[in-house]
């Protein structure tokens, strides 16, 4: 029975990498992505999902961009996804040169977000902000739709969070 259980855990699994794979992206520097590679890490991944009209988004980005700076050398990256549409990424590409962060930021390379959201897990798009969290190995572990605060990502993160390593040079200067 347990063999059973892992069998389909393991399927679920790969047939959940593949269709993360098969989201199409494109960087806020002209290059095609795909979502499953834009993944793998060595870290573990903090999503923001965001949209132009987006003001919950807007007033959560420099947060989140506080949070990936205090963390990125701790073993958390944080991506930036813009679920517009390719009719609207003249919209995106506004807000984002408004609001420029240091983590990748990608736009949705389609026309249905919702649709392809729901073939990579299983459920419905309520909005954006969502935040999904995935670990080094591109497996999507916490989905939250909604603001989040500094606090909720501290706690949410802290097992996860490597040591952080003192020095001095760099260090003082920040």
């Amino acid at each position: 029975m347990r063999t059973a259980i892992k069998a389909v855990v393991l399927c679920a699994s790969l047939a959940f990498t593949a269709a993360v794979s098969a989201i199409d992206l494109v960087s806020t520097k002209g290059q095609v992505a795909r979502l499953g590679p834009v993944l793998a890490s060595t870290n573990w991944t903090l999503v923001m999902l965001w949209a132009h009209d987006c003001v919950p988004c807007e007033r959560q980005k420099p947060m989140i961009e506080k949070f990936h700076t205090d963390t990125f050398k701790r073993g958390v990256k944080v991506v930036g996804v813009s679920t517009d549409a390719t009719a609207l990424r003249d919209k995106a590409e506004k807000i984002y040169r408004a609001t420029r962060t240091s983590f990748d930021t990608y736009y949705f390379e389609g026309t249905n977000f919702k649709t392809d959201f729901l073939a990579f897990t299983g459920q419905d798009f309520l909005g954006t902000p969502t935040y999904m969290v995935f670990d080094p190995d591109g497996i999507l572990k916490v989905m939250h739709t909604g603001s989040v605060t500094r606090g909720m990502l501290d706690e949410l993160f802290k097992p996860m969070l490597k040591e952080r390593v003192f020095t001095p040079s760099v260090d003082i200067l920040q």
